[in-house]
């Protein structure tokens, strides 16, 4: 039992490794951005887009 569980838990770290995505956020980004870039063209303004945007798109 104790090694079903084991591969368990290690499958799950690895797949939540691989989805992983990194989100920007820069003053002189812009909300309308996709925040998956960390320039000005790419990175959000804001945290509350971060926050609240993600939520609201299924993140």
């Amino acid at each position: 039992m104790k090694k079903k569980l084991a591969t368990l838990l290690l499958f799950i770290g690895i797949v939540q490794q691989v989805t992983a995505t990194n989100y920007y956020i820069r003053i002189d980004g812009d909300d309308s951005n996709t925040g998956l870039s960390n320039t000005p063209e790419g990175a959000w303004r804001s945290i509350n887009t971060a926050l609240y945007g993600y939520a609201n798109w299924g993140g």
